[in-house]
């Protein structure tokens, strides 16, 4: 009997299993810790990357259109002329002028009072021509309304283009179908379209119907097309982030597929330029301004263009301050002309980027 009860095996107490308890639960509490930390530190290096993809890329197709606005064509832009019917009701210089009409390059700063965009941001206008290149020109007669090509492009009837043999140009509206006119491009005055091309045409030919400033046959000449594109920072779309309610970068084009706006990048909360304008005609910049500084666009070489882009649901601990932009001194003593103060009630982490474009089209070429 004593041998039997020496060898059973005995229990906890009460004090071990609560001992044991006590351990587990902090272990446990540490490994829900960790990965609680762990999901904190993904999250918000997921939502960095994203600042930053989304920073890199808006930069990226500003930079590019900044650097290619003003093109029309090569010849220099006082050798571009118009037959757009100016004095019509439909005529709009963006969609329908040329250098001369509205300028290659525009600008708004402090945006306030338009519901679509978001207040005390800037609004940038670039211009220039481009696309349909391999539309080359067959046959043409100087007073003449019809212009054979060797194919016609995606060029269509109440299509803007231009006409360029790199020492002329000229603006015109098409009055035709060229998709179904046997290579036929015609620009024939009348109501066939609106604005329509005007009847007489003043520009180094003298008054004539249908006229361009010269012949184009036999001279290298082929089509483009002139562009506007506006950006912008405007309300998301519900369509694109959910409830719309992250800004993003807009852009809307006079024509084609962004007329009603295309929302390119979200998250991007503000957009300020600063104009680089070349005061003295020596093709350097002397000072950066803001928009409405500007003494005239067509002098401005270059832009600084600063966008402040956030997360979209990481909180920061305590407001941030950051510089927005350097002000246009060029005497090495920059001061702040944008310092931003995060939203207090958010507290999204904010990150600023800044890049200095050149307007290539506005260089001096040796």
């Amino acid at each position: 009997m004593r041998l039997q009860q020496k060898n059973r095996i005995k229990g906890f107490t009460l004090v071990e299993v609560m001992v044991a308890m006590a351990i587990g639960l902090f272990v446990m509490g540490g490994v829900i810790q960790l990965f609680v930390s762990m999901r904190a530190s993904l999250n918000l290096q997921t939502e960095m990357a994203h600042v930053q993809e989304g920073g890199r890329l808006a930069m990226e197709l500003l930079g590019k259109d900044v650097r290619n606005a003003d093109f029309w064509g090569c010849t220099d832009v006082s050798k571009v002329g118009s037959v757009i019917d100016t004095t019509n009701a439909a005529y709009d210089p963006l969609l329908h002028g040329g250098p001369g009409a509205s300028g290659g390059l525009a600008g708004t700063n402090n945006i306030t009072g338009d519901a679509n965009i978001i207040d005390n941001t800037d609004v940038l206008v670039l211009r220039g021509a481009g696309g349909e290149e391999d539309v080359n020109i067959l046959t043409h007669e100087i007073k003449a309304a019809t212009i054979k090509v060797d194919q016609p492009g995606t060029i269509e009837q109440g299509d803007v283009v231009m006409i360029s043999n790199c020492s002329t140009a000229d603006i015109f509206q098409v009055t035709n179908d060229p998709q179904t006119s046997l290579q036929q491009i015609n620009h024939a005055t009348g109501a066939t379209v609106a604005p329509g091309n005007q009847a007489t045409y003043n520009q180094g030919t003298g008054n004539c119907t249908n006229c361009f400033q010269v012949s184009y046959e036999d001279t290298g000449a082929n089509i483009l097309v002139p562009y506007t594109k506006i950006y912008s920072i405007r309300q998301g779309s519900a369509a694109t982030n959910g409830n719309g309610e992250e800004t993003s970068l807009w852009l809307h084009t006079a024509s084609g597929a962004c007329v009603n706006g295309c929302e390119l990048i979200e998250g991007i909360e503000d957009m300020q330029i600063l104009y680089g304008e070349d005061t003295n005609g020596n093709f350097s910049v002397n000072e950066y301004k803001t928009a409405n500084l500007v003494t005239n666009m067509d002098n401005v070489l270059s832009l600084q263009i600063s966008l402040l882009v956030r997360t979209e649901g990481t909180r920061a601990s305590s407001p941030q301050t950051l510089s927005y932009y350097p002000a246009g001194d060029l005497s090495g003593t920059s001061t702040l002309i944008g310092t931003v103060v995060a939203d207090t009630t958010d507290l999204r982490i904010r990150k600023v980027y800044t890049s200095t474009t050149t307007i290539r089209n506005r260089m001096q070429l040796d």
